[in-house]
Formats: structure tokens, C-alpha cells, sequence
């Protein structure tokens, strides 16, 4: 699996590291990562999760885990994004960073030399 990193999230009061990843391979998509220290004493950040969206907390829009890691340490979650779509969560023109790449993948697409060597011989100049 390969995990790129889009955005850091910085608005969380935990101390995690989140972040709005890209990933392809057995999870295609876009994920939110949370990685952290294993609370010492207390649940972990897996288990209140599960047990949130249980009980249907947050009027049942939390969303699901896609995939959970442990070390000894730390945990590593990879969290679907709620909606499951990039659009949804923030529009292209509001993420230059998101806009560029997309911009990227379509002329990746869309513009090839075929394609643009055709337009210019089917000019009416020469």
C-alpha cells in the first residue's frame, strides 16, 4: 500500500499527528491517518472509536476505520473520510495543493501529443 500525505490537520487538541492522506493499493481513496502514542491507562483510541460508532455518537456520521495498526508505542489508524469524497470535504479551487494535483492527473489525460499536434494541423493558418 502507498500512503501520500495531502494536509496536515492541525486543529486537533490531542498531540496526534493528522493528516488527509491519499492511498492506493489494497485501501484506494482518501483517508484521514492519525497516528500517535498508546494511552497509558486509559482506552485506546481505536476502542473509543469503535465503541462511538457503536452507540451512533455524533448522530451517526463518525466514520469507520479502514485499517488499525499497532507497535509496541504507537497506533496507526487510517480512518475513511467522511462522505467519501474529497469534493465533498473541500472544493478544488479552496486547495491550491488539491487543485494543482488534479489539475496534473487531467492533462496527464487529457493532453497528448496526438492530440495536440492534431488541433494545430487542423487550423485553417499555416
Amino acid at each position: 500500500m502507498n500512503v501520500v500525505i495531502r494536509e496536515q490537520l492541525t486543529m486537533g487538541k490531542s498531540g496526534a499527528f493528522v493528516a488527509i492522506v491519499d492511498c492506493s493499493g489494497d485501501l484506494d481513496g482518501i483517508h484521514i491517518l492519525k497516528v500517535d502514542a498508546l494511552p497509558d491507562g486509559w482506552e485506546s483510541e481505536e476502542s473509543r472509536h469503535r465503541r462511538a460508532l457503536r452507540v451512533g455518537a455524533f448522530s451517526k456520521k463518525l466514520p469507520e476505520i479502514a485499517l488499525s495498526v499497532n507497535s509496541e508505542t504507537h497506533y496507526c489508524m487510517l480512518i475513511k473520510l467522511a462522505g467519501q469524497s474529497r469534493i465533498e470535504w473541500r472544493p478544488l479551487v479552496a486547495d491550491h495543493g488539491l487543485f494543482r494535483s488534479a489539475y496534473i492527473e487531467f492533462s496527464k489525460a487529457a493532453w497528448t501529443p496526438d492530440l495536440f499536434f492534431s488541433e494545430i494541423s487542423a487550423l485553417p493558418y499555416k
